[in-house]
This record gives structure tokens, C-alpha cells and sequence, in this order.
């Protein structure tokens, strides 16, 4: 299903980057434990790669969770499993994005960059708490 709305997006709306679009906004009003939006943020994800932002990739999507994808949920416990899902998703980006950064010293011996090894192994599970890691 987000395939099919991103496809509509780009060949019916003419919007180039479908879903990664910054006007496009999406709603689940009963998102459960957040599969429909994990699919969507991994949509935007891939998108952002494909046109080539590698580096930048989890910060848009970051902003992307924060700003224009939305889910409600009546339960508590599900919605504490789309919180925990989503935080995971933005973790797993960023690892991603630092594995990507390598470079090559003098002597062209391939080494970590140093961010690498700041690598943290919490959860983020409220907007707020992602909000103050933006710099």
C-alpha cells in the first residue's frame, strides 16, 4: 500500500520524491504498533538514498517522523511499540550513516571515522527527546 500511494504521488500528483516530499503529509488514525508508518519512513528513507543524500538521509527522516508522519492510537501499549519501533528505525539510520562515513588517511589505510565510535545504544521515544539531538 505505501508503494502503490508513493507511486500516485510521483505519476498522478507529479510529485518527484513521492513521499519524501516536504509537502507531503501522512496520517495512520489507527496505527497500531506502526507498521504502516515504519513502511512509509523506510519509503522516505529509500527515496532520500536514491537521489543520492546519503549523508543527510537520517536526518530527514528524523525530521520527517517529527514533522509530517503521524500516527494515533487509543491502547497505550501499542502505541508505546510504534514509539519503540520508530526510535529503532532512526537508530538503525544513523549507524548506517556513520558506517558510510570512512575516509582515507595519508597512507591510505581505511579507518573509522572518529564519530563511529560515539555510537549510543539508546532508544529515542518521544519527539522531544529527538528534537534536542538535532544541532
Amino acid at each position: 500500500m505505501v508503494a502503490r500511494v508513493d507511486q500516485v504521488l510521483r505519476e498522478e500528483l507529479h510529485l518527484a520524491d513521492g513521499l519524501a516530499a516536504p509537502n507531503v503529509y501522512v496520517l495512520d488514525p489507527c496505527c497500531g504498533t506502526g507498521s504502516h508508518l515504519i513502511e512509509v519512513l523506510n519509503r522516505i528513507a529509500e527515496t532520500l538514498r536514491e537521489k543520492g543524500g546519503d549523508a543527510l538521509t537520517a536526518q530527514e527522516v528524523k525530521r520527517a517522523a517529527m514533522e509530517r508522519v503521524f500516527g494515533f492510537e487509543i491502547p497505550p501499549a501499542p502505541f508505546i511499540v510504534t514509539h519503540l519501533q520508530i526510535g529503532l528505525l532512526l537508530q538503525s539510520l544513523e549507524r548506517s550513516a556513520q558506517a558510510d562515513r570512512q575516509f582515507l588517511d595519508p597512507g591510505d589505510e581505511v579507518r573509522a571515522h572518529p564519530a563511529d565510535r560515539a555510537v549510543g545504544c539508546g532508544v529515542r521515544i518521544t519527539a522531544q527527546e529527538l528534537a534536542e539531538e538535532d544541532p
